[in-house]
Formats: structure tokens, C-alpha cells, sequence
């Protein structure tokens, strides 16, 4: 019978960095998850038949703090919550509202017609109707010789 002799020498001693190196990779992972769960706002895209629908939740803001722009097939959502003013005469137990300055640029899937959007900002809630356009058909190009 053969049995192997370490003697307490490990032959490959890069074993232990490689899982060193895979557990520290992974906690970022983790990280984003936890921020792509966490973060402010939530937002849906719906690619319909005829339109795209974006919906931002967004609550707490004022519609004057908000701003929509379209470029292409990309559109970008900027928002602003201002701080509220702590009093320093009450006695917080707990503050945990978020503030500050939100910005997203998400791609749409579709080209969509950015003259006839519409939107409504409405109990906290940003819905974005964007109108599909009409995809030109190729254009055959003759040949001279």
C-alpha cells in the first residue's frame, strides 16, 4: 500500500492566494448586488408593441427637481431631493431619508419618436411614454460600372 508523505510542506503553495484572490472578487459582487437592490430610485422599462414606457419611482421630489433628456435610443433621468433641515431642538431617534442629486442613462431597446414623448409625474411616480419609430427600409443603391 502507497500512502503519500507531506511532511507539512505544501507543493503548491499558490492555492491558498487563488482562494484568497476568488473570495475577494466575489464580496464586490455581493457589493453590487446589494446597491442594485438599494438604490434610489427604482425604475422600469417596458418595451411595448407600439411605445416604450419608462417608470421612475421617485417620491419626495419636486417635478421642478426633475428632468428628462433623449438622445438616440438612450434616455437619461436626472433628479434632486433636497435635504430636509435637521432641527437641532428635536431629539432624533433615527433620520434615514435619502437626498441628493439622481442621474440614470438607460437604453431603451428601440428607437423611439423623442418629439412625441409624454410624460406625467404623478403621487411620487415618473411615467415616460415614448412612441416607437418607424424603422426605414433599406435603400438598394445601384451600381455603376
Amino acid at each position: 500500500m502507497l500512502a503519500r508523505v507531506n511532511n507539512g510542506l505544501d507543493l503548491m503553495p499558490w492555492r491558498n492566494l487563488a482562494t484568497l484572490q476568488n473570495d475577494f472578487l466575489n464580496s464586490f459582487a455581493e457589493l453590487d448586488d446589494f446597491w442594485q437592490q438599494h438604490s434610489y430610485p427604482r425604475v422600469k422599462v417596458e418595451n411595448g408593441e407600439k411605445d416604450v414606457k419608462v417608470s421612475a419611482c421617485l417620491p419626495g421630489c419636486d417635478e421642478k427637481n426633475i428632468a428628462v433628456e433623449i438622445v438616440n435610443d438612450f434616455i437619461t433621468i436626472k433628479a434632486e431631493r433636497p435635504e430636509s433641515e435637521a432641527k437641532p431642538e428635536m431629539n432624533y431617534l433615527r433620520r434615514e431619508r435619502s437626498f441628493g442629486h439622481y442621474e440614470e442613462t438607460l437604453k431603451l431597446g428601440a428607437h423611439v419618436r423623442s418629439d412625441a414623448a409624454r410624460a406625467v409625474y404623478k403621487n411620487g411616480m415618473l411615467e415616460i411614454t415614448l412612441p416607437k419609430a418607424e424603422i426605414p427600409a433599406p435603400t438598394r443603391i445601384a451600381i455603376n460600372a
